[in-house]
């Protein structure tokens, strides 16, 4: 049963679905002003933004402005071409995926050849990393003192 306030100030039911007029919304108002609040974001699209975020460098003596993700990519190079093993693996294994996006715009896979001479370079960078190692006992190739 709904109930009634007074007979004089009200003369219909309140109860469910039926607020005093006092408490109803106005006419032309909405009872959520602001809009359905967005969702949290999730991580990755924090990921995307913080790697899209601007910095400045200094490259060749000029400042310029590329995104966090261009710096990564031009020091992840920059240690490969400099002999880093980890970098080099990590660029050979990015390679097919890079070429299979550019391949709309007709990039060039990897050729056979230059794909021996990459991994004979890696070999030769594990074969000294492993030669110099002082964990490791096994006698060297260019060590015959037995």
């Amino acid at each position: 049963m709904a109930k009634k306030l007074n007979e004089t100030d009200v003369d219909y039911d309140i109860g469910y679905k039926k607020p005093p007029s006092h408490s109803r919304f106005p006419k032309g108002h909405s009872g959520n002003p602001r809009g359905r609040p967005k969702g949290k974001r999730n991580l990755g699209y924090i990921l995307l933004d913080a790697l899209n975020e601007k910095v400045v460098i200094t490259e060749n003596g000029r400042r310029k402005v590329i995104t966090k993700s261009e710096v990564m990519l031009k020091q992840l190079v920059n240690k490969a071409a400099s002999g880093d093993v980890v970098s080099i693996k990590l660029l050979i294994a990015m390679y097919p995926m890079v070429a299979s996006i550019l391949d709309e715009n007709n990039a060039k896979p990897l050729n056979a050849e230059a794909e021996a001479l990459l991994l004979e370079h890696i070999k030769r960078k594990l074969l000294s990393k492993s030669q110099h190692n002082p964990e490791n006992n096994e006698p060297h190739e260019g060590n015959n003192n037995e």
